[in-house]
């Protein structure tokens, strides 16, 4: 999707970009220092907005995913944390939000909670029967499902309360950009929400019904 969304951003203003791939950490060390100037779609954090302008292109909320092999049926959070012998993966450094983020903590406590280096390795894990579970967002982890030939052997859990996602979108560096220069691009991208383009990528990458629901209006 941040190759899209670029190229949809190199179209309309005729800049040319260097795109680069990172760790997540990494990424906002850099943004820090000046060595990179956009964040494809970086989750705005009390620490990262002092030295990002964000820009909003979707809304998303986590999902358990589990192998088709698993006997159980996860409804509520609440009933995984009742069950001893179900242990959750997430991906390192990833912010799952306050929601999940309280039962995360508990589950580290008690040595229910394996972390990944990035998405991919999580799936992996989850298929290695690591953990019974993962955590994880639909634009993380659905493209590299289908990658690795996952789609057909995952199961999906939603068991988000409402509004317990994270908006995701265009960060720029405040040291490479000034507000006003900034406020140009987050107009940009809202006209991009406007004429569809936003939707019709995020559908490039996700269910239709996904899609509509992960997008801003």
């Amino acid at each position: 999707m941040d190759v899209d969304i670029a190229n949809a951003l190199k179209t309309r203003t005729s800049c040319e970009f260097e795109i680069i791939v990172l760790p997540i950490a990494r990424i906002w060390v850099e943004i820090q220092n000046g060595k990179v100037d956009m964040v494809g779609t970086g989750v705005q954090t009390p620490e990262r907005v002092k030295h990002a302008y964000f820009y909003n292109l979707r809304y998303s909320t986590p999902y358990l995913i589990s192998t088709r092999s698993m006997q159980k049926k996860i409804e509520t959070m609440d009933q995984l944390m009742l069950d001893p012998d179900i242990t959750l993966g997430i991906q390192r450094q990833f912010d799952h939000g306050s929601y999940f983020n309280h039962y995360l903590e508990q589950l580290r406590e008690k040595k229910r909670l394996v972390e990944a280096a990035d998405t991919e390795t999580l799936l992996k894990m989850l298929v290695a029967k690591r953990f019974n579970l993962a955590l994880v967002y639909p634009m993380s982890y659905r493209p590299i499902a289908k990658e690795l030939q996952l789609d057909d052997s995952l199961l999906v859990y939603d068991v988000s309360p409402p509004r317990t996602g994270k908006y995701g979108g265009l960060a720029l560096s405040r040291l490479s950009f000034s507000e006003i220069e900034a406020e140009k691009w987050g107009a940009l991208i809202l006209r991009m929400h406007k004429d569809g383009t936003v939707r019709k990528i995020l559908s490039n990458y996700l269910p239709e019904q996904e899609a509509k629901k992960i997008a801003i209006p």
